[in-house]
């Protein structure tokens, strides 16, 4: 299952622009999953997780550029 959107949005898709969302164990599966839709609604994302440090960077900078 691929969970990556589209860049393509819609009002109702960008409906958490200007808002926050905290996403814990969001450094790999399930997690990152909501953390790169809830980027894609247009939130801004913070990542907590336990893992390597550079692969969370990684991860952090992949969402930043898709979103």
């Amino acid at each position: 299952m691929n969970l990556m959107t589209t860049e393509q949005s819609t009002p109702a898709m960008r409906s958490l622009e200007g808002k926050v969302s905290l996403v814990t164990g969001s450094t790999s599966g399930i997690g990152l999953g909501i953390a790169r839709a809830l980027a894609a609604a247009g939130s801004a994302v913070i990542l907590n997780g336990f893992g390597n440090p550079d692969e969370i960077e990684t991860e952090q900078n992949k969402i930043a550029e898709a979103f």
